[in-house]
């Protein structure tokens, strides 16, 4: 799912960090991710067939942060692909 919605990606890592032992905040978080989707199912990426194709400009963005994590102090990276603005995909 994290690779078809990008705009989920933050909310998925974190969350599964707390499989094994979730706390209420933990649940509480989780329901809304449900409630998300459901706001944004009318909302999609378009792409115009009138820009021409040389005009059209992928840009590319990656960040990581070096054992950052407090409690395993594993290492985090994320990368994000952009065409005309719009993100098409991305991982963190």
């Amino acid at each position: 799912m994290v690779n078809t919605r990008p705009d989920l990606s933050t909310a998925v890592n974190f969350l599964s960090r707390f499989m094994a032992n979730p706390g209420d905040n933990h649940w509480q978080a989780l329901k809304r991710v449900p409630r998300y989707l459901k706001g944004m199912l009318s909302l999609g990426l378009q792409f115009c067939k009138s820009i021409p194709l040389d005009k059209q400009m992928l840009s590319a963005f990656a960040d990581s942060d070096y054992a950052n994590d407090v409690t395993d102090r594993k290492s985090l990276t994320g990368y994000a692909f952009f065409l005309l603005e719009r993100q098409l995909f991305g991982s963190q």
